[in-house]
């Protein structure tokens, strides 16, 4: 071989990689190794090793592999003295400290062994239920006796299909994230445990919850490193952390951590239920002002897997064949309804069973744990609050009846466990990450938590629990149930949690709840109070809060207040009142001092003062430092005040300063002024976006301010500056002045400037002087201005000189390059006979150049001559120009020459062009050979062409053989994900429905939403709806929705509320609503409106809101009533809807009441808001206020008794 001859250079081995280690000493020692590696000259791994051997003082002997892994690897090295040994020998050639370097590597060596990763080996973690997966049913062992596992036998699904994608591109090396959303118990804890199997040896599991769940991620994540997974099973408790910015320190680090290339790969795995999932991810409005999930948000978004709450269609049939292998799973397929197997498995009916015949006691435990989680509490419920809050579920008689024990009898039956799996409550219990308060907790049964949150959305609760939290709920658990008491209008009940959370954030939330409600003395209160625990924020709250209620006086002093205290944002804010107030004085001292904390605002601010209150020269000075500091908004003001001032010169170097700096306004703003100041070239450059090849200008018409904008251009020409002699003559002939301006440009042209030769030569041509613009051109032409050489070839057609113009269209064609050359060439005519332009082409082209071929056979092209255009177009083909031949085919079949054509593209084909066979059998395609067609596709698709693929499966569906294309799809990859079946039988069928073959699409289509598409089964009910085949699409879509699809229920109803069979589809809407479709109710009361049914509206709304938990019930039917003025019936319904968590129903009962007439039981409502039964509250102070009320009233009877015997008293 010739790279084996003497004196053949050798290539040097690739150098090694840098080892990707996360933050420790580890890290610290990879890094060290690797420097020294670097500054040795990236020797090979054998001359390492060579050195290593003659050194008899080194007791290391690593061999090449453990070499490479000292240098390469993210392991640590197992043994030191091979650490050791690599490093000195490096560090020799290097001629570093070889002692020192030892002594180093050591003792980082040490450290990394010491020094303990979070989380542990993947290979350890074999324990399912210390990661959260629920335990299974219990049921007899197999026969013989063996033990059943742990878990049951899993079925996959199609979200472990593309779970199992995230983790394997995890292992391939990209760092992922992934958050499996669904319902309580519906599987995503076990299909995260399951895609584990996935990951390749080396790989580390990280599950932090010790001492709190955020606090441990916190305190960790910053040190993990390469190939961790991270374990957020119920991802909520990390990032949704109310009170307090945890949450979003969390969300930070991670974003941090999958961005890192160094800490990369890591794997990060989630689990969350849907209404967290949309808090996090849902934007808040922009009329908020504060966004406080920002960074969850970013991290989650676009990173979810959806995970059905019910097995339907395959996968059934996939557990029935699993279930061989598994009672339990046998079990569940045979009793579980609805497919939902994994919430059998999980105990979900025994808890709804025990729940629902528990005794009346422990089903009040039950309830009052339901109800206190949706109203926001944590995960443990101390008994005294269940014990205190039960009795809101007895009625008079049921509590009468209990025993003296009946609350150890009542927890005795609620914790009992089932068939292996915790009962409805189970007790907490200390342990190494889990802090609890003192009384006994109890946690609910996470199937019976989602339950209650969906089952008694709409169920009021009882002040017993009310009180029983604001009693005996630790104070961080105070604040959601605050928030929604709330939103329910239970003001007095809302302000007692909110005293008894007693920090400064829910003082601030309280003071917010007062001032909505009109009492803005007590809000401030409440202020004061929250800013008597250093919170600058409560300052800042009672000065908006004031400002907004009109009192800027007492809001300036709360503003003054703030900013004493640091607030930056305060002291721009005093200055803002202070202007407002027409206190100009005041405002320039504050905007100053805001000034001096950086805001540019408050800058520019304090020189508009100035300069409004006629002190133009003191907002100029004060600009100028700013401007001088690079500030381009401050130089634009300064060139504006200066213009003002008339001084033109001073503004016009202002404004150019502002736009050398970029600023956007500056160049038109000048221009706009009577005297713009600025010079053509930068007002030409911000209006086009750029430096043009010849510049112009933009300087007034005419008029007084004509000169003015032209004296800086005259200044700089008089001086003898050409380019300012140029851009003079530009402007000139833009305003008509050609005289003045062919003298300027002919100036700026003999001084040396040839940007002027071509507007000179233009100029010259304009005004009948053919020969001089002719000099001038050839001046231009000969320094290499291509336009030029153009413009003489026009100018000489034009006069008649044909000869000299063929000379100078030759000249252009050889001189153009290959990017411009189309354009050069024209449109026939354009320029020079199309005849003479070929034969330059052809010049070129015999010289190699291919561009030059394809640009003569497109200009034949164009000129209709189609037969010399295909013999250019194969010549260019010959020069190895893409697609040319391809071309030469479709002309070829234009003519009618299909034989010729196929040919053409088969010699192509034969010789291995892939898009030439698929150009082959397209063309065979549309000259009817389909067999021919769909081989030559198949050939096309085999090697490798896409567009062949769906080419050969749309023509498959044309010829009706819908099956083979299906096939033929499966090879096809998104991404490397191969599609789903849903996604392979939607292409299907939109490729039939694209071919008129819309029985077959409808057919495919179906199958596409058997496998789970919602799109392709809305286009299937419109394509039978199209064909007049209502019934047919109303009898599958039923057929659907009793085999368990509970989406399918509200398509029923509007496709017979479109066919005008109302009944029907009220029976449809209600069977959507009940199993949770949040539009169905709605749109079934409009329906049964605007057939003039409201009373059946209402009836239906009222029975929705209580047999399905639908919450949006009430409001709708509150509307309705008030569309027929039954304002007392609708008043009531807004308190129903309140009760429910409606924000907005306690302001519309307000204003409705308001409306009405009922002024006072408005005023009423808005201070004092609802009481649980739904009466409006009596009068009530906050405890603060009304201690301070019951000081004043004793001191006043003090005083009382003082007067009337200030003897005895």
């Amino acid at each position: 071989m010739s790279g084996d001859g003497e004196g053949a250079p050798r290539r040097r081995p690739r150098r090694l990689e840098r080892a990707q280690v996360g933050p420790g000493p580890l890290s610290d020692l990879k890094d060290l190794l690797y420097r020294v590696y670097l500054a040795a000259g990236a020797p090979t791994l054998d001359e390492i090793v060579e050195d290593i051997a003659i050194d008899d003082s080194l007791t290391g002997a690593p061999g090449r592999d453990t070499v490479r892994r000292c240098l390469s690897s993210p392991e640590a090295p197992p043994n030191q003295a091979d650490a050791v040994a690599v490093a000195v020998v490096l560090g020799r050639r290097a001629s570093w400290d070889g002692d020192e370097l030892a002594t180093r590597i050591g003792a980082l060596w040490v450290e990394a062994h010491l020094d303990e990763q979070p989380g542990k080996p993947l290979c350890a973690v074999t324990d399912p239920f210390a990661l959260e997966v629920h335990r299974a049913i219990d049921l007899a062992p197999l026969r013989g006796g063996t033990a059943l596992p742990g878990l049951p036998a899993y079925v996959e699904r199609a979200h472990d299909e593309r779970l199992y994608t995230v983790v394997m591109d995890a292992a391939a090396g990209n760092s992922r994230l992934v958050t499996l959303v669904g319902e309580s118990s519906t599987g995503k804890t076990r299909a995260c445990w399951e895609a584990l199997r996935a990951l390749p040896a080396g790989w580390r599991l990280w599950h932090p919850i010790d001492p709190t769940r955020p606090g441990a991620a916190l305190a960790e994540l910053a040190r993990l490193g390469p190939r961790t997974v991270v374990w957020l099973n119920e991802a909520q408790h990390y990032l949704l952390t109310p009170a307090t910015d945890l949450g979003e320190r969390v969300a930070a680090g991670l974003r941090s951590l999958l961005r890192d290339p160094r800490r990369g790969p890591v794997l990060v795995l989630g689990t969350m239920w849907p209404e967290y999932w949309t808090r996090l991810t849902t934007r808040p409005p922009a009329r908020t002002g504060e966004d406080l999930h920002a960074q969850a948000r970013e991290l989650l978004t676009g990173h979810d897997l959806r995970v059905p709450a019910a097995f339907s269609g395959p996968d059934l049939r996939s557990a029935a064949r699993h279930a061989r292998l598994d009672p339990r799973l046998k079990y569940a397929v045979e009793h579980a309804e609805q497919g939902q197997i994994t919430q059998f498995l999980a105990g979900a009916p025994a808890l709804l069973e025990r729940y629902r015949t528990a005794p009346a006691a422990a089903r009040a435990l039950i309830e009052a744990a339901m109800d206190a989680r949706r109203l926001g509490h944590g995960l443990a419920l101390p008994r005294k609050l269940l014990e205190a809050g039960a009795e809101g579920y007895l009625t008079d008689d049921q509590w009468d009846l209990l025993g003296d024990d009946w609350l150890a009898v009542a927890l005795a039956d609620v914790t009992s466990p089932l068939r292996g799996t915790r009962g409805p409550l189970a007790r907490m219990r200390p342990r190494d990450g889990r802090s609890l308060p003192p009384d006994p907790c109890f946690r609910l049964a996470d199937y019976l938590d989602q339950h209650g949150r969906r089952h008694r959305r709409t169920a009021p609760v009882p002040v017993a629990l009310w009180n029983a939290l604001a009693a005996h709920a630790a104070p961080g658990d105070r604040l959601k149930p605050a928030r929604e008491a709330r939103d329910r209008g239970l003001l007095r009940i809302a302000a007692r949690l909110y005293e008894a959370v007693g920090d400064a954030d829910a003082l601030l939330d309280l003071a917010g709840l007062l001032d909505e409600a009109g009492r803005m003395d007590e809000a401030l209160d409440c202020c004061r109070r929250a800013a008597d625990s250093g919170g600058l924020r409560a300052v800042r709250a009672a000065a908006e809060m004031l400002h907004d209620n009109g009192r800027t006086s007492e809001a300036l002093s709360w503003y003054r207040r703030a900013a004493e205290a640091g607030d930056k944002h305060a002291v721009g804010a005093v200055a803002e009142l202070l202007e407002e107030a027409g206190c100009p004085q005041e405002a320039i001292a504050w905007y100053r001092r805001a000034a001096g904390t950086g805001d540019g605002n408050s800058v520019r601010a304090v020189a508009d003062l100035l300069d409004r209150a006629g002190r133009a020269d003191e907002a100029i000075a004060w600009l100028r430092p700013v401007a001088e500091g690079g500030d381009s908004q401050a130089w634009r003001l300064m060139a504006r005040f200066l213009a003002r001032a008339g001084r033109t010169q001073e503004a016009a170097d202002a404004y150019r300063r502002a736009v050398a700096l970029g600023d956007p306004y500056a160049a038109r703003e000048a221009a706009r002024m009577p005297a713009s100041p600025v010079g053509a070239d930068e007002v030409v450059r911000d209006r086009q976006g750029g430096d043009r090849a010849r510049p112009g200008t933009a300087v007034p018409a005419a008029g007084d301010g004509m000169e003015g904008a032209l004296a800086p251009l005259r200044a700089g020409a008089d001086q003898g500056d050409p380019q300012a002699m140029r851009q003079l003559g530009e402007a000139l002939r833009e305003v008509e002045r050609r005289g003045e301006a062919l003298e300027w440009l002919r100036r700026a042209a003999e001084a040396g400037c040839t940007d002027a030769f071509r507007p000179h030569a233009e100029l010259l041509a304009e005004v009948g002087r053919t020969d001089e613009a002719l000099d001038w051109y050839q001046r231009a032409a000969d320094g290499g201005d291509s336009g030029a050489v153009w413009a003489v070839a026009r100018l000489l057609n034009a006069a008649g000189h044909v000869e000299e113009a063929l000379h100078w269209y030759r000249r252009a064609v050889e001189a153009v390059t290959d990017d411009d050359l189309w354009i050069a060439s024209g449109a026939p005519g354009e320029h020079a006979p199309l005849d003479e332009v070929l034969a330059r082409l052809g010049a070129r082209a015999a010289e190699g150049d291919g561009e030059a071929v394809r640009v003569a056979a497109a200009r034949l092209r164009e000129a209709g001559r189609v037969r010399e255009a295909i013999d250019w177009y194969q010549r260019a083909a010959e020069a190895g120009l893409d697609r040319a031949r391809e071309t030469a085919a479709e002309l070829l079949a234009e003519l009618g020459d299909v034989d010729e054509a196929l040919d053409l593209l088969q010699e192509d084909a034969d010789a291995g062009d892939v898009d030439a066979r698929w150009a082959l059998a397209s063309m065979l395609r549309e000259a009817g050979r389909t067999d021919a067609a769909l081989d030559e596709y198949r050939r096309a698709a085999a090697a490798g062409s896409e567009d062949a693929l769906w080419s050969l499966t749309a023509l498959l569906c044309a010829e009706g053989r819908a099956a083979e294309a299906h096939e033929q799809l499966r090879s096809v990859r998104y991404e490397s994900v191969p599609l789903s079946r849903a996604e392979l039988a939607d292409t299907v069928a939109g490729m039939l429905e694209e071919a008129d073959r819309t029985d077959e699409a409808i057919s495919w289509y179906q199958q596409a939403a058997d496998a789970g598409s919602r799109p392709s089964q809305e286009r299937a009910v419109e394509l039978l709806g199209e064909a007049g085949r209502t019934d047919e699409a109303v009898g599958w879509l039923r057929r659907r929705a009793d085999a368990g699809d509970t989406e399918t229920a509200r398509t029923v109803a509007e496709v017979l509320a479109g066919a005008g069979r109302i009944d029907e589809a009220i029976t449809w809407y209600r069977r959507a609503a009940e199993q949770g479709d949040p539009c169905a109710a709605r749109e079934a009361a409009d329906m049964l409106a605007r057939a003039g049914r409201s009373e059946d509206a209402l009836d239906l709304l009222r029975d929705l809101a209580h047999a399905a938990g639908d919450a949006n019930c009430w409001w709708k039917g509150a509307g309705v009533l008030l569309d027929l003025g039954r304002v007392d019936e609708a008043v009531n319904w807004y308190q129903r809807a309140a009760d429910c968590g409606y924000p907005l129903a306690l302001p519309r009962a307000v204003q409705l009441l308001h409306t009405a007439g009922r002024v006072d039981e408005s005023l009423r409502l808005r201070r004092f808001g609802w009481e649980p039964d739904g009466s409006i509250a009596g009068p009530w102070q906050v405890r603060a206020v009304e201690e301070a009320s019951e000081r004043s009233a004793a001191v006043a009877g003090h005083v009382r008794r003082l007067v009337r015997d200030p003897v005895t008293y």
